[in-house]
């Protein structure tokens, strides 16, 4: 395992022992490729660049104004620009925060990008699962979604959509994602997509990354109907890219940006908090729906019932008088 100089210290090449064993295209067996992509480079089928056993690098750190703390810190090269950033929205229920990091070379030829996850949601009676969620939830209603059509629609499609000669060249499963970027095992599947584009007179060859998860369901328990509210999560979602063909070669520096990027504890256990919150808020305002629509039930049933003992009284009043006319007459 190589390592780096990070201000005195030193910093293993994590992301590179990793990311230089998951490239798409590493596995022709099980990837999935277009016509003509035969030729494609195997991942990690050329060394690490001597220098960047000797490459400088530094922590950085990017502040959440909104929460005034710091909540994303990665290993970048000295002389790379880095653009991060973390976004509220309090009225999206199922994604409150959307954060986004890049990290490029000083010429653009190389860079790590991560996007934010994305929630996708339906109902498991397709009966009930027609519907337009109201204002803004944060989240996708795409019913039976998978993770390749998440990553093609959602992903690739969003942020490289107007790609000049933009082709998918393959995807391919990747066992494991969240631990070969440093963290626990956790379940469900991971993919990488192989790109290749035009970016001004060169070409540019890119790999994306992501973690779906299992499908969740969440009971659903009304006046109307019952059922189950169906998520999957993307997640992870993060590129490698190089212009003029220098992909391989630049795997190791790029995959030890990704693997040393990691959310701050604080942050991170604020940002749950404010999800807790959000969430309790609207059962709390799914709860008075229902019971408006039970004291709507209950006036109405009063109502009705009110309406029959008028109409009783009315008839025995009628009656009362026809019998009366009869007598006298």
């Amino acid at each position: 395992m190589s390592h780096i100089t990070v201000r005195g210290g030193t910093f293993a090449l994590l992301g590179a022992a990793l990311f230089g064993l998951s490239g798409c295209s590493r596995n022709p067996a099980t990837t999935q490729a277009a016509p003509g992509t035969a030729g494609m480079a195997q991942a990690g089928s050329r060394k690490a660049p001597p220098a960047a056993a000797k490459t400088r690098f530094r922590v950085q750190e990017v502040a959440d104004s909104g929460q005034g703390m710091i909540f994303l810190r990665m290993t970048v090269p000295e002389d790379w620009k880095a653009d991060d950033r973390v976004e509220w929205n309090y009225q999206d229920l199922y994604r409150p925060s959307s954060t986004y990091a890049r990290a490029e070379a000083p010429d653009g030829s190389a860079w790590f990008e991560a996007f934010p996850a994305e929630q996708f949601y339906w109902i498991d009676d397709p009966r009930w699962d027609n519907f337009k969620a109201g204002g803004s939830v944060g989240g996708i209603h795409h019913r039976n979604i998978t993770i390749q059509g998440a990553m093609q629609r959602y992903v690739i499609s969003r942020y490289r959509g107007k790609a000049a000669n933009l082709r998918i060249l393959g995807y391919r499963p990747v066992p494991n994602l969240p631990q070969a970027l440093g963290g626990p095992s956790a379940p469900g599947e991971g993919i990488c997509f192989r790109l290749r584009y035009a970016g001004g007179n060169q070409p540019v060859d890119e790999e994306f990354y992501a973690q779906m998860s299992p499908i969740l369901p969440i009971p659903y328990r009304g006046p109307l109907a019952s059922g189950n509210e169906l998520h999957r999560t993307l997640w992870l979602v993060h590129s490698l890219g190089a212009k003029g063909g220098r992909l391989e070669s630049m795997r190791p520096l790029i995959g030890s940006i990704a693997g040393s990027a990691k959310f701050d504890n604080t942050w991170w256990k604020r940002q749950e908090e404010v999800r807790q919150k959000m969430n309790d808020e609207f059962a709390r305002n799914l709860q008075r729906g229902y019971d408006n629509i039970r004291a709507a039930g209950e006036m109405s049933r009063a109502i009705s019932a009110n309406n029959d003992a008028l109409l009783r009284n009315m008839d025995a009043k009628r009656a009362a008088s026809a019998a009366a006319s009869r007598a006298a007459a």
